[in-house]
């Protein structure tokens, strides 16, 4: 025997443990073992369980795509080219500074800064400039209405 199995053997003797206790303390172990192999055999796993590593990988996937995404514009930035293209294409722009009060509907209520607006003017050009602006910068598009002859489109635009 090695030194330190002498040491275990000699502090197991300290105990003082009659063969009663002893034969106690290896029920309440093998007691142990049973019940927990028990409950494990009528524990039921999650229905997705085995494609739990697809969804991960997926995830995984879908992270290393956003990280290697642009970061997000300056606001004032954004919010400046908006207004020229509106200017440009004869749409009118309202700068509405709170939304809600304002009767949005429905705004944008992200973490992003964000700045509201109110397109309007004729359809078919409000609906392309929206179009075109939704491929340059970050704008969120919500309610519209339409008159006989006049669209008004909320937009929000997002930046940093």
């Amino acid at each position: 025997m090695n030194q330190r199995a002498r040491k275990g053997a000699r502090y197991l003797k300290s105990l003082n443990f009659t063969s009663w206790m002893w034969l106690a303390l290896a029920g309440v172990v093998g007691l142990s073992v049973h019940f927990t192999m028990l409950m494990d055999e009528g524990r039921q796993l999650p229905a997705d369980y085995d494609q739990l590593d697809q969804i991960i990988a997926d995830l995984e996937y879908d992270i290393a795509n956003l990280s290697v995404l642009a970061p997000l514009p300056l606001l004032e930035s954004q919010w400046r080219l908006l207004a020229a293209k509106a200017q440009l294409a004869g749409v009118k722009m309202e700068v509405v500074p709170d939304p809600v009060s304002f009767g949005f509907d429905n705004t944008y209520m992200g973490p992003l800064k964000n700045w509201a607006a109110v397109l309007s003017g004729d359809p078919r050009v409000v609906l392309a400039l929206a179009q075109e602006l939704q491929k340059e910068i970050p704008i969120f598009l919500y309610d519209y209405s339409v008159d006989s002859e006049a669209m008004k489109l909320n937009v929000v635009v997002v930046g940093i």
